[in-house]
């Protein structure tokens, strides 16, 4: 009402045009907008802050405090003074941007517009205002009214990061986020339960949150194609400890310094034998010719079909059949749901129109028969997310496709999986087709495995973050997906450094929860690390590699400053000693020259 009364006398004042010929275009408006928006933003902040000191805030500001569940005309329900003071910075906005009636309007209108989303008490997935980058929202100010603690802005989230007035709001939105991670995962596995309960001739196997022992592996010799990876390796310690006594891995890259180290605590600990053989797996030769005298093949390989048709053609003989685990990436069906994955089983995604399924290539051959006369039996294993304490990778970078910000709100869910645990499902599953054959349930069959539940996926990807010393993602800017989408669907969607992919973009803002019922009950599989416990290590893994790290960089740079160190203290030697003749100097700044490098540790010369 003051503004709608008092609007003459403000235009006449200061002069302000209201004809259409001279209205101001939609980018001037924009960016006046834009501007306004963080001038009432500002003044709000402080204004708003100072209202909720105790002298007081039961005085003025507890007014509008009535409820504590507000709902959009809650918005207005405030004391006289409140309004009188928290409004400067709407008039502030409107005497240093207004240019004509129809900014004054155009800016009441969202002023209004975010004061009423702000306390409407929806978070809506699609609320446009979504799209203005670090905006506040319902959520904030819900939990604002709630609280009556911190998330003073009305506009933007800068203010209260800056001043650490959003703390207490960011640790009750993580325990938030971890009891809707554990709800939604038991959810899912009880769901799982169910359906296999209600399938014909069922025998349940192990439930959620059951562990059992390893067991030793029925077969003496394996093979591991595909071995440089974090599970490869695991999977290779696992096959010794669980009484393999020949191990052949087969890949590229060529075998390291920790591989080396791998094979000589094998036959030391447990009389292994385990060998590397360079040769990449490109065609069905590579495979036909190291695939002799083996009883298990556990693949890494990418080329799936070549795998596949080498072992088709491997010579191998003998009356047993041989087993053929295949281990692909559960990403590639998740890609494949238009929506959230909140749960799924194997054959709910691989129902939908379009499911991708290379894992058809070796999975399929169940039953066929090599050109040696040996049956084979084959399964695949799908983990989703795998890390571990030893993974080289940049770990955030790795899991989000390069992204180094918070993409949208950052309160979707995944599914996590240890190459621990991807190693144990592939072994289990080896052991079950070793023992039944191409007739087993387990044959031909696809089988996601997890750590079990569910997990914030931008809260596990903080905690290495923050252990590294970075910044943390939830004080970044927000980047909005829906504006990313536009660019990474045209090629050109980039978030820092990193260029976004639409799959990218998927993994990042998409719920990706996997249901384990399957491996459960039919390959007998349950974690044998806990996210809690692998996630723990893989952070503190984290937090020394990038101590280790940040000493390497001191040592380079004082390496770098020894000949400076060493010249200076040479040139101080001589002014001192400038009365002396040259031959005395000389001496001296040779003595000198020792005494430096015995104290920065380099050799002693003569």
């Amino acid at each position: 009402l003051p503004l709608i009364t008092g609007q003459y006398f403000f235009i006449s004042y200061f002069g302000i045009p209201f004809d259409y010929d001279s209205m101001p275009g939609a980018w001037d408006i924009a960016w006046r907008l834009a501007l306004a928006l963080m001038i009432d933003d500002t003044w709000v902040y402080f204004g708003h802050r100072g209202l909720h000191h105790k002298r007081i805030y039961k005085y003025i500001h507890k007014v509008h405090h009535t409820y504590t569940s507000p709902f959009a005309p809650d918005a207005e329900y405030e004391h006289p003074i409140e309004t009188v003071v928290l409004g400067v910075g709407f008039f502030l906005a409107c005497m240093f941007l207004t240019n004509h009636l129809g900014f004054m309007w155009a800016w009441l209108y969202m002023r209004l517009l975010v004061t009423y989303d702000s306390h409407s008490g929806y978070d809506l997935p699609f609320n446009m205002l979504h799209l203005i980058p670090c905006y506040n929202g319902a959520r904030e100010h819900d939990w604002h009214h709630e609280f009556f603690n911190g998330n003073y802005a009305p506009t933007f989230v800068w203010w209260d990061r800056l001043f650490g007035t959003n703390a207490p709001f960011d640790k009750f939105e993580r325990q938030r986020r971890v009891k809707q991670a554990a709800k939604r995962g038991a959810d899912a596995e009880l769901r799982g339960d169910a359906w296999f309960a209600k399938q014909a001739g069922a025998k349940l196997g192990a439930k959620a949150g059951e562990v059992e022992g390893p067991a030793a592996v029925p077969f003496e010799s394996c093979l591991v194609l595909g071995c440089d990876s974090v599970v490869g390796a695991r999977l290779v310690r696992m096959l010794a400890a669980r009484g393999a006594k020949r191990v052949v891995c087969v890949d590229a890259a060529g075998p390291t310094a920790e591989f080396t180290e791998l094979a000589e605590r094998c036959s030391r600990d447990h009389s292994a034998t385990v060998t590397y053989v360079t040769k990449a797996i490109a065609s069905e030769k590579d495979v036909s010719g190291v695939a002799e005298g083996v009883d298990a093949v556990f693949s890494f390989a990418p080329n799936s079909q070549a795998v596949a048709d080498g072992l088709r053609r491997a010579a191998c003989s003998g009356k047993h059949h041989a087993v053929v685990v295949d281990c692909v990436a559960a990403p590639a069906w998740s890609a494949c749901a238009a929506g959230d994955v909140d749960g799924a089983m194997e054959h709910e995604l691989l129902a939908e129109e379009g499911a991708p399924k290379p894992w058809m290539a070796i999975a399929g051959a169940n039953g066929e028969k090599s050109d040696g006369g040996r049956a084979l039996a084959t399964c695949a294993v799908a983990p989703h997310l795998v890390y571990a304490p030893e993974d080289k990778d940049d770990l955030p970078a790795a899991l989000l496709g390069g992204c180094d910000r918070l993409l949208g709100l950052g309160g979707n869910l995944t599914s996590f999986t240890h190459a621990e645990n991807a190693a144990h499902a592939m072994v289990l599953a080896a052991s079950k087709l070793w023992k039944e054959g191409p007739e087993s349930t387990a044959a031909g069959e696809l089988f996601f495995v997890t750590d079990g539940g569910a997990q914030s996926l931008w809260d596990g990807v903080n905690d290495v973050v923050l252990a590294r010393g970075a910044t943390s993602l939830y004080s970044k800017l927000h980047l909005s997906p829906k504006l990313l989408w536009i660019g990474a669907s045209a090629g050109v969607g980039r978030a820092g450094l990193a260029k976004l992919t639409p799959f990218s973009l998927q993994t990042c803002t998409k719920d990706r929860v996997f249901c384990t019922a399957k491996a459960r009950h039919i390959l007998g599989y349950s974690p044998v690390v806990s996210f809690e416990e692998g996630w723990a290590e893989t952070v503190a893994a984290a937090a020394k590699a990038a101590t280790a790290q940040q000493r390497k960089k001191a040592d380079k740079d004082a390496q770098g400053a020894r000949p400076w160190a060493l010249r200076n203290r040479r040139a101080e030697v001589a002014r001192r000693r400038g009365g002396q003749s040259s031959a005395a100097a000389h001496a001296a700044g040779h003595c000198a020259l020792r005494r430096s490098m015995q104290r920065l540790g380099g050799p002693e010369r003569t």
